[in-house]
Formats: C-alpha cells, sequence, structure tokens
C-alpha cells in the first residue's frame, strides 16, 4: 500500500461523485480505458460537469473492441479518484515506463517535460541510455539524468508486478524518496507502436514461445 497514491473516492456513476468532499487538487479518471484522464490543479476553475459527462461517457462504452484489445471489456469500470502527485518543483512528475517481459525489466521508457514539450529517453535495466526511441510523437533526448536513488527499488517493484505476464508495461514515479505506482498497462498503442527501431525492441523482447494459449472467441 505505501506504493499506492492516496485514494478519494470510486464511484460507479458519477452521480455519485461528491467534489465537496475532494481537495483542491485531484486526477480523476475512468479504470477500464485509456484517455480518460482529467487533471485538476485547482478546483475552483475546472469545469466540473464537463468532466463527469465525459466520465459517464467512458463509463457507458465497452472499450477495446475496435482495437481488438478484448480483456479490457473484462473490467468493472469505475470512476477513481485520487493524489495529484508533484515532483520537488511543482510540476507534474516524470513518467517512469518499464516494459517487461516475462518477469524482468528490458528497458525503461522515460518521459518527462510533458506540458512544455514532451520528450522521451530510453534506457536498459542498468541505467544505461540507449540511442533508441520509441514514441516518435515525444523528441527523442538525452535527461542527464542521475541513476535514480530507488532505482534498484524500482526494477524489483515492476518485476514483481509482472510476474507471469509474457509482456506488461510497469508505470512508475519517482518522488524524491518516494515511488508510486500509476497503472499496469498491456497494449501500449494498441500493441502497434511504429518507430524505425522496432527490430531493435524486438530482438530485446525474448519471449518463452513454448507456453500458448487459445485465441479467445467470446463475446465482449
Amino acid at each position: 500500500s505505501k506504493y499506492l497514491p492516496n485514494l478519494y473516492s470510486t464511484v460507479k456513476k458519477t452521480i455519485d461523485i461528491n467534489f465537496r468532499k475532494m481537495p483542491e487538487s485531484f486526477v480523476i479518471k475512468a479504470n477500464h480505458d485509456s484517455g480518460s484522464v482529467f487533471i485538476v490543479e485547482r478546483k475552483k476553475d475546472a469545469d466540473l460537469n464537463k468532466i463527469k459527462k465525459s466520465l459517464q461517457t467512458a463509463l457507458d462504452k465497452k472499450y477495446g473492441r475496435d482495437k481488438g484489445e478484448w480483456a479490457y471489456g473484462f473490467i468493472d469500470p469505475y470512476v477513481i479518484i485520487e493524489e495529484l502527485l508533484h515532483d520537488e518543483k511543482g510540476n507534474l512528475p516524470a513518467d517512469f515506463k518499464f516494459h517487461c517481459v516475462d518477469g524482468k525489466v528490458v528497458w525503461l521508457q522515460y518521459i518527462f517535460d510533458r506540458i512544455k514539450s514532451p520528450k522521451e529517453a530510453i534506457y536498459d535495466s542498468s541505467f544505461n541510455l540507449l540511442e533508441m526511441q520509441m514514441d516518435e510523437n515525444f523528441e527523442q533526448a538525452n535527461p542527464n539524468m542521475e541513476k535514480p536513488a530507488l532505482w534498484c527499488e524500482m526494477i524489483e517493484i515492476s518485476e514483481r508486478l509482472s510476474r507471469g505476464f509474457k509482456y506488461v508495461r510497469v508505470d512508475l514515479y519517482h518522488l524524491r524518496d518516494r515511488i508510486v505506482f500509476g497503472e499496469l498497462t498491456f497494449y501500449p498503442r494498441g500493441g502497434a507502436y511504429k518507430t524505425r527501431y522496432n527490430k531493435e525492441f524486438g530482438k530485446m523482447m525474448r519471449f518463452d514461445m513454448n507456453q500458448t494459449r487459445p485465441i479467445y472467441l467470446g463475446g465482449v
């Protein structure tokens, strides 16, 4: 529990959200899809009714069908309201996205400066900067970052959470002396990232191909 952000509320219908009981700043999001996330820095300045309407639309929709991500259809949809995180400068924290194969961290996708000009850097599990780019929507950059103080603990957390999965991306945040969990992502970009480094990333993902599962054909 020490790795989780502070949770303020969970509801199944947006009509049950009580913003009066919420702090001045928070994150409100749907738990079952991608993109239904709203950052509220100042409650008095936010269009809370518009946020509720958008989230109710998300709750009413079966997510993943159009992209082949059938597993999301089994998630019981909720709205989650939780702590808004900031780094030591008061900005939104950088993303540490650990891409894991068979319970091992293969590479880190580090995303920073999201508000001004989003940038990306790729590191291996030993914190060596790799001259690669995964998301071409971001600027490929060298952040000249020192190895985070809690790097080994982040690796341990990521590998514990990824055990039993052929692939999963573990999202964490590093805040001074605190690690905060973000989410587990099984289909980044619908599993269809396109980059000039596709072959290089593919060579790093050494799957155990002896274990397979039947294709799911049920209705979701």
